[in-house]
């Protein structure tokens, strides 16, 4: 919701809103000709639909003059019936304070949004800070002042957040300033707000009509199991795109769920760099009798780990397809054929033994989950012939990913942890 509104001076106000809610907790923020002056604030329950209640946000600073103010909806849920700004207060040595820290919409960056102007002759350094994705800490490539704000200090953080990650950030310095001189005070641990773009994770199942790209195709109600929709109304040329995120290498048996009365073909690329695709399978498609008769057509393929995008592109029409699903066949083995690593037993309920061949030296281990999050991380004398063991009965059942860098490349396995009966 966006008012435009005339505001008679610079001050700190009160900003008063009467709301009702049943049950389920929603959030908004405001904004001031686009610049956030509030923290994104959680609504709780008031006992009804109709049962009202007024939140109070102290020390909104609103600038004079014909201002626009955004009510920005974070997250739905509860019902408004006024908003007023009050008490007016005198802006005399406002403490700084960090409002919001978020992502952005493509994943790439940080921002930091504060109550005033940063002081432009204050830029922290990188080490000032502490960025954690998913509990592991993270490099920040570079910080600097947003030129489109003076409110908005920037991190790039030179990989691709994902909207499933847990983003935490802290603060040590003492060099960060507002445009007043006062210090911004230390913080600790401040969960960032996450806009990053969805990717769906393989192995796994993707709806079709979940695409980031439609170039083509058209959505129609689906009478396969599970219902929903399809896209279909194909041509040769058309395509879909879809963000995943891959935790590891390996090789993935790709299942489309289709229905025709022509048949036609698939073929799957990854157009992370859409002037270089590459072509992972191509998949022929028989009549399967009818427009909703729906089969299994697949195919395997390779996938590095990582974010990518995919496209389901139509190479010959006419076709529906309901859904894909991705399950791993084996992970990649990157070390040369001479070389083997033996990991077990497998599954394993605590020690795990590792022996190699035709390697020497000590090399770096990690075991992930299959949300990519480095669980374990240790040293191992591969050195060959020398048994080592480490102990994984801490770690929750389930599947894990032990890997080791080598200079070659990457060796991966697929662990199970099971406990004892």
């Amino acid at each position: 919701m966006l008012y435009t509104v005339d505001v008679d001076s610079s001050a700190m106000y009160d900003f008063e809103m009467r709301y009702a809610e049943s049950g389920s907790s929603g959030k908004f923020h405001l904004e001031l000709d686009g610049t956030e002056v509030t923290p994104v604030t959680t609504t709780l329950t008031t006992g009804g639909w109709t049962t009202w209640k007024t939140l109070t946000i102290n020390q909104v600073i609103l600038q004079k003059g014909k201002r626009q103010i955004k009510f920005f909806v974070d997250k739905a849920g509860f019902n408004i019936n006024s908003m007023k700004f009050s008490n007016p207060q005198e802006l005399v040595n406002i403490d700084p304070k960090i409002l919001n820290i978020k992502t952005d919409q493509t994943g790439k960056f940080l921002h930091l949004i504060s109550n005033l102007s940063y002081g432009l002759n204050s830029l922290p350094q990188k080490n000032d800070f502490e960025v954690t994705i998913n509990g592991v800490i993270t490099t920040i490539d570079s910080i600097y002042f947003s030129t489109s704000s003076t409110f908005d200090l920037v991190f790039n953080i030179g990989q691709q957040l994902k909207s499933i990650d847990v983003i935490q950030v802290s603060y040590s310095g003492n060099s960060l300033k507002s445009e007043t001189g006062l210090q911004f005070p230390t913080f600790s641990k401040i969960r960032a707000i996450n806009t990053s773009p969805m990717y769906y994770q393989l192995p796994g199942t993707v709806q079709a009509e979940n695409y980031v790209v439609n170039h083509g195709l058209s959505a129609e109600t689906c009478t396969d199991s599970g219902g929903g929709q399809d896209m279909g109304y194909t041509d040769a040329g058309d395509y879909l795109d879809y963000l995943v995120y891959v935790p590891y290498n390996g090789t993935f048996l790709f299942e489309y769920r289709i229905a025709s009365t022509m048949g036609g073909s698939i073929e799957l690329r990854i157009v992370d760099n859409p002037a270089n695709p590459v072509t992972i399978h191509s998949v022929t498609i028989l009549n399967t009798g009818g427009w909703q008769n729906w089969q299994i057509v697949s195919a395997t393929g390779k996938l590095t780990q990582g974010t990518h995008t995919l496209r389901v592109y139509v190479k010959q029409a006419q076709f529906n397809i309901n859904w894909f699903k991705v399950t791993l066949v084996t992970g990649i083995f990157s070390i040369d054929d001479l070389k083997r690593i033996q990991v077990f037993p497998n599954p394993v309920s605590d020690q795990i033994y590792f022996i190699a061949e035709g390697l020497a030296g000590k090399y770096d281990v990690k075991i992930t989950n299959l949300q990519g999050k480095v669980v374990m991380q240790f040293p191992l004398d591969m050195s060959s012939g020398k048994l080592e063991q480490t102990d994984l009965s801490a770690l929750p059942d389930g599947f894990y990913i032990f890997s080791i860098d080598y200079k070659s490349g990457i060796y991966q396995q697929k662990i199970i942890k099971m406990r004892k009966d």
